[in-house]
């Protein structure tokens, strides 16, 4: 298999990443849950290693999404290196899923009634979602379409509202679904993903993660051989990084430090090579070789 980076969502031409990643290491768990302290290996690992679910949730792990994951993913090089053999499922990282490492910290809530948060999918799915919530609760509790004012809300200068509003049960559902909406759009999915709005449908399209999981296609890497390193050892871009986007390859000079160089040393020798082949990044913020 082929070296993978340590963040592999790509970047959009304009600069914004569709993923952002690498959060500083204290990070609370939940909007008023305490600070916890995270590790690499809670969120990353090589495809082989079972995923840390010390931060995921089971009824996202469980849950069916209607977008296709292998989507996500740029296609890799025709022109790569063949795997080695044995494959030992440790040469390239998993990617992170939201289910198993973001769930617990990151909730999807989306009103104050339900203790369910939205699902991790598609705007579409979530719309439908929403509206079969507020339907069953409205259902359930016909005497909230008697809604007080919010006194918080008067502007100054401005003629107060009624005290109260009297809804039907679709004016309720649709207010509490648009409120709803607006909450997810504008703030907690913006946290993650990068969402942009169409004249044609009031509800955005998500950008795809377009992950890439092939960095170096000239190169041969396996991350078993250096299990007994810390992440940040080679990776210590990382420590600073707050974008997907961020390119956190190590440079040749980082595997010199343990691959000491030799007039005939194969190994350290094939290595300079991969990292001589001369490459440019794309607008996609990929890696491409020049021909």
């Amino acid at each position: 298999m082929l070296l993978s980076a340590f963040s592999p969502s790509t970047a959009s031409q304009s600069g914004d990443s569709r993923v952002r990643g690498h959060e500083l290491p204290s990070q609370r768990r939940g909007p008023n849950g305490l600070l916890v302290n995270l590790e690499c290996g809670n969120c990353h690992r090589p495809i082989a290693a079972d995923a840390d679910l010390t931060y995921s949730d089971p009824k996202y792990r469980a849950a069916t999404v209607s977008y296709s994951e292998t989507g996500e993913f740029l296609p890799l090089r025709l022109d790569s290196l063949k795997a080695p053999k044995p494959v030992t499922g440790r040469e390239r990282m998993a990617s992170v899923k939201f289910a198993n490492a973001c769930a617990s910290c990151h909730l999807l809530t989306f009103d104050k009634r339900f203790e369910e948060g939205a699902p991790h999918d598609q705007p579409e799915v979530v719309h439908a979602f929403l509206l079969g919530k507020f339907q069953q609760y409205i259902a359930a509790h016909p005497g909230e379409l008697r809604v007080q004012r919010d006194p918080n809300r008067d502007l100054t200068g401005k003629t107060p509202a009624p005290s109260f509003r009297v809804l039907t049960p679709g004016q309720w559902i649709t207010e509490g679904t648009a409120e709803a909406e607006e909450l997810l759009w504008r703030k907690t999915c913006k946290q993650c993903h990068k969402l942009t709005n169409s004249p044609s449908s009031s509800r955005p399209q998500v950008a795809a993660a377009k992950e890439t999981t092939q960095w170096m296609p000239h190169a041969k890497f396996d991350h078993d051989a250096h299990r007994g390193f810390t992440c940040v050892s080679c990776h210590a871009k990382a420590l600073t990084s707050t974008e997907a986007s961020d390119i956190l390859l190590p440079g040749i000079a980082t595997c010199k430090t343990c691959h000491a160089a030799g007039p005939g040393h194969a190994e350290i020798q094939a290595s300079r090579a991969a990292y001589r082949r001369p490459v440019k990044i794309a607008f996609n913020g990929s890696l491409a070789g020049e021909a």
